[in-house]
This record gives C-alpha cells, structure tokens and sequence, in this order.
C-alpha cells in the first residue's frame, strides 16, 4: 500500500475510534474501589482572602481550610501509623490551589535540609510532594516536591510509568523551620495546569519523606509495589469548581543584541546585529493548548549536562526548550521501550519522535524559523500535533518537520496509541513514519502487585533506504 492511501486510511480509522469511543469514554471514568477510596471536599475562598506565601501559616483564613491528617506508612511499615504527625490543609480560590503542610518532627533539629536549587535533588533531604491529577484520570499527573530547605521541583508523570522532570511552570513554594518541626506552604495557579473544564473531582496523592527514618507517608493507597508518585490508587479532591485562567494567553517576546569583532579579518569584521521574535501560548480550552512561535531563541534553555559517549549511538538528551516541553507528555510514544536515560542510547535507537532532532543537523544547530503546535486532552483523548518550518542549511533547504500523536484511555489503567511523523531535518530524503503502540498496566488483579506490558509496532517509508518495520515487548512485573 502506497504512502497516502496508508495515511488516509489511518486518518479514517482515527476518526471511526475516536467519535466511537467517546461515549464509552464518558462512561468509563476511572474510579475506585469503595474500601479505598479518600475523599476530601475543598474549602473555597474570596481571592482578596488569599493566604500569602511566606512559609508562615498564621494567616487566618488556613482556618477555612480542609483539613487532611488521616495519612498512614508506605514504607518501611506498610499501612502502620505514622512515626511523627503531618496535617495537610487545602483550599482554593478562583484563581490557585492552595496547600500548606505542618511536618511535626519530635527530633526537630534533625531535620534534613539540603538541595535548595530548584529541580535540584530535594528528595535527598525531608520533603513533601503533590501530585494532582486533574482530569481524574488515574494515569497522568503533575507532581511538586518541596523540600525542608525549600528547594523545589516539578515534574509531568504520564501513565504512571514516565517521569518528564526537565517540565516546569509557574507556581510559588516557601517552607520554614519551627520549634516541633517544619512547615510549607504552596500555591499552583490553574493557569499553570490542564484541566478539562467542568471537572470537580480530581485525583490527588499527598506523600512526605522523613528521611533519616526513611519512612514514606501517604494520602492515598500505602501499597509500597507502586511508585510513590502513582495515581491509579490516589486521594480525589472535591468541589473544585467556576475557577478563573483569565484570556489563557502568555507571550514570551524577546529582543536580543550581538556584537562581533574579528580582529583577524581584513576588515576587522566587526558588526552589529540585532533580532527578535518569541513564544504564545494560548488555551484554547483549559485542557487544549495551541503554542505559536517565531524566530525563537533559546539561550535562556538550561545546559545540557556533559556525557562521555562510549558508544556507536548518539545520546539523547533531555528537551529543554519551552516551546517542546509545553505538554510534551502528549508526544510520548512506546512506554518503558523507551528509556528516558541519555546514556542508554540503544533502547531510544528506533523512538519515532525525539523533539531535540529538530534544530539540529548532523550535529549542527539550525535556526527555527517558525512552529505551531496544539496539545492538551480533548474529548477523553491526549492529543499533540506539531510543524515546524527549519532554516536553510548547508546540505539542504528549509525543512517542514511534523509530528502527530493521540493515545486513548482503555480498560482501567491502559492506554492505546498511534503517532504519524513526517520529515527529514537534512532535507536529503523523504521521509515519514507511522505507528501505533499499547500500555498496560494492572495493579488489581494480582493483589496489589503491579504488571506492566509494552507493544509498539512502527513502518518507516523512506525515498533513501526504502521501507523498515520495528516492533517492541517488554513485560515487567
């Protein structure tokens, strides 16, 4: 079958699965079981109420708060009370989500406090972490550590499975150390976050770390086979409702200035240069966004951490560039076939799509003249599409590089997926790829010991070395 017939056929089946899977969607949200279940109704409040964050907690209106101080051990005593006491409180306004935590400590001076940086490693010391899952999907998240030091982190957790820690976004953290312990308090803008609009129940797991007891507590399911920050077994927060991400618009411009002088040349070479574009992001729902950007410029992007490549393969490094991380979880394909680890370099070999590749050729860097990209869930389903348009090269032309990938939901911790990419960034070749994989995951079925299963099955159509096939299993247990 030729190229085009394929992709229309794939566009057909796309279309027949999603408007058939809707109402089956709506009606297979993920719950749980009765005899696990945390429910916490969230006290709201006026914005001129506001608490400020200051790792202060006498504000007055944390009396308004929900209080939640119901937590048991994950570890080392699973299920067993815990060793020092931890009240959590939550409530919102129209605007943010407000936390704030009272870590009690009978050993108050030796409270762990290290890693003030931000994503530095906080989970070396004391620490607590959010994990919200606003679409009550009991797969995806946003997880936030705070640590004792206040040192802080963020982090996009998709299917339970894969953590995105190079994500950021806005949201504000403060901690203090008190005489019986130590105290935080947080507040996340709803602009910071998707949510499906309407939505008044969302997921939600409250885990602290007391580290020289290595003891884990949670809100949420205790099992210890799960990672601490999964969400398949987690809290649900209540009455979350008419919240306010004003016009859902944030531009990022830039103007940035460069100065060269070559005293080698002839004619000194110096010059002046000037030039300017930047990044918007909208939301077009507060679950779907659409990201614009233009001449981008990407100094202010953190460096890459420095790796001695031993092997014949190129490393891959983590995105840091906003415009590709803005719900990058949207584009992730395969599960754990592909490793999210730079060095091992032959699980990522056939990865369908590696957002860092766009920019560069044969290890060069080339400008982006302009993307567009629209991300985010919709209708039960997590969609991503993306273009972009590449600067002339040396070897070739500007090029057009896309990517589209949609994953649904399916039975109640598994997800199916197709993705359909198209370009080559040398501009030498044509080139596309086309596939399709399938998560599970259960936790149920074996009394709380977790199988997890791979499959991904991907066709590569190229006008250089013709067409290729790969296929991927992993089973873990």
């Amino acid at each position: 079958m030729s190229l085009p017939r394929l992709l229309r056929a794939a566009a057909s089946a796309c279309a027949v699965w999603m408007i058939s899977g809707m109402p089956a969607q709506a009606q297979g949200m993920a719950t749980m079981s009765s005899e696990r279940a945390l429910i916490a109704n969230v006290a709201r409040i006026e914005p001129s109420e506001a608490p400020t964050i200051d790792g202060d907690l006498s504000d007055a209106v944390w009396a308004k708060a929900t209080v939640i101080d119901d937590l048991k051990q994950r570890q080392p005593d699973y299920g067993a009370p815990p060793t020092e006491r931890t009240v959590v409180r939550i409530m919102y306004d129209e605007n943010n989500l407000y936390f704030s935590v009272y870590a009690y400590d009978s050993e108050p001076e030796r409270v762990l406090v290290r890693a003030m940086a931000r994503d530095g490693n906080t989970g070396s010391g004391d620490n607590f972490n959010l994990i919200i899952d606003p679409g009550l999907t009991r797969r995806n998240a946003y997880a936030f550590q705070v640590g004792a030091s206040g040192g802080r982190g963020d982090a996009l957790r998709l299917n339970n499975t894969i953590d995105l820690n190079q994500w950021n976004t806005i949201w504000e953290a403060r901690t203090q150390l008190v005489p019986d312990g130590w105290v935080g308090e947080v507040a996340i803008p709803f602009r910071s976050i998707s949510y499906i609009e309407g939505q008044s129940e969302w997921g939600f797991v409250f885990a602290r770390t007391i580290r020289r007891k290595n003891e884990n507590i949670r809100w949420g399911s205790t099992n210890p086979a799960l990672p601490f920050t999964d969400v398949s077994e987690g809290g649900t927060l209540t009455g979350i409702r008419d919240v306010n991400v004003g016009l859902g618009l944030d531009i990022q411009p830039y103007v940035a200035f460069r100065a060269k002088h070559d005293w080698s040349a002839a004619n000194d070479g110096a010059g002046l240069s000037a030039t300017m574009g930047g990044n918007a992001f909208y939301r077009v729902t507060p679950s779907l966004t659409g990201t614009l950007t233009v001449n981008p410029d990407f100094s202010d992007a953190p460096l890459d951490i420095r790796q001695v490549n031993t092997t014949r393969f190129s490393l891959f490094l983590p995105e840091t560039r906003s415009f590709f991380l803005q719900d990058a979880a949207s584009f992730e394909f395969g599960g754990r076939l592909f490793r999210r680890d730079p060095e091992d370099s032959q699980s990522n070999n056939a990865r369908p799509f590696f957002s860092r590749n766009i920019g560069l050729v044969r290890g060069q860097p080339v400008s982006i003249v302009t993307g567009g990209k629209l991300s985010g869930e919709y209708g039960g389903f997590s969609v991503g599409a993306l273009s972009v348009l590449t600067d002339k090269t040396p070897v070739g032309p500007g090029q057009l590089l896309s990517a589209m990938r949609m994953t649904r939901p399916v039975l109640s911790q598994s997800t199916l997926g197709f993705i359909v990419t198209n370009g080559d960034p040398t501009g030498l070749t044509d080139n596309s790829v086309v596939g399709a994989d399938f998560q599970y995951r259960d936790s149920e079925t074996l009394g709380g010991d977790t199988i997890q299963a791979d499959l991904y099955y991907q066709r590569s159509y190229s006008s250089a070395v013709g067409n290729d096939d790969s296929l991927g299993v992993s089973l873990n247990f």
